[in-house]
């Protein structure tokens, strides 16, 4: 009898579990949209997840859609929505699993790779959206972290990236180097590039100044945590030895941007 007991209130334990984590889903794929005006895949995969998940509480409880007669009886009914349910799991147990181990790798570079002590490392900001002639909320959190080491490594350089995009009136580097001398920082510390339109181009335009100024090829990537990994794989491809300094993330925007975080490594791994 015990062990009936306990097999009984272990469904609706699951069944909450799989609710929260569809209304966590939800609420951190709607934060950009709603909060922020952004979106971007990872946005639209945050809230096909919320949906993948809600289906699964469907199927394993068809009776929660008891305001949709038709689907609750297509639930309990058709022979194809076990099929569709297995399915279903099978798709989150992998795509869960992909996402941990890229997950894994992403906080190694990002979180467990700090500049060498000792070592004369350049600064290299990647670029982030302006508004107007100031950074955005995520640039100012780069550049601040690269402000900090500035700071500490006074002998130092610095090369802050980053074109014009459609909706910026400045360039990144442009605004990024204002910046960066108007909280202390000595122009001739400041090597800026204001070319590039993505993180690529970023690091492939860093190395001509770099040359052009002497500098080695040791570089310290700033940029959001979830950023670092990306940015020190094409840094590497363009013959530059870096490290990394991870920039704090708005909460709200990090899962979502974590996402798209991953299929812009696919895709730097794949096609590029």
């Amino acid at each position: 009898m015990g062990g009936n007991v306990k097999q009984k209130s272990a469904a609706p334990r699951l069944l909450r579990l799989w609710e929260g984590a569809g209304i966590l889903a939800a609420f951190f794929g709607l934060i950009p949209p709603v909060f922020y005006g952004i979106f971007h895949p990872g946005v639209a995969v945050m809230l096909l997840f919320a949906l993948a998940l809600w289906m699964k509480v469907l199927f394993l409880s068809p009776d929660r859609a008891s305001r949709l007669p038709a689907l609750r009886r297509w639930l309990k009914e058709s022979k194809a929505a076990p099929i569709l349910h297995r399915l279903l799991s099978l798709a989150l147990g992998v795509g869960l699993t992909v996402e941990g181990l890229f997950s894994i790798v992403m906080i190694q570079a990002g979180w467990f790779h700090p500049p060498v002590q000792g070592q004369q490392a350049t600064a290299v900001v990647l670029g982030c959206l302006t508004i107007g002639d100031q950074p955005s909320r995520m640039l100012r959190y780069r550049l601040e972290k690269a402000l900090s080491y500035l700071e500490q490594q006074p002998e130092a350089m610095v090369v802050v990236t980053g074109g014009k995009g459609d909706r910026e009136t400045c360039s990144e580097g442009e605004v990024s180097a204002r910046w960066l001398e108007e909280h202390g920082i000595s122009p001739d510390r400041i090597l800026v590039e204001n070319q590039s339109s993505n993180t690529r181009e970023n690091l492939e335009l860093t190395v001509p100044l770099l040359k052009q100024a002497g500098l080695g090829p040791q570089v310290v990537i700033v940029s959001d945590g979830f950023h670092q990994l990306r940015g020190q794989l094409y840094a590497r491809r363009v013959g530059l030895e870096p490290t990394g300094l991870p920039s704090k993330t708005p909460w709200g925007l990090l899962p979502t941007y974590w996402l798209r975080e991953q299929m812009g490594i696919c895709k730097a791994l794949l096609l590029e």
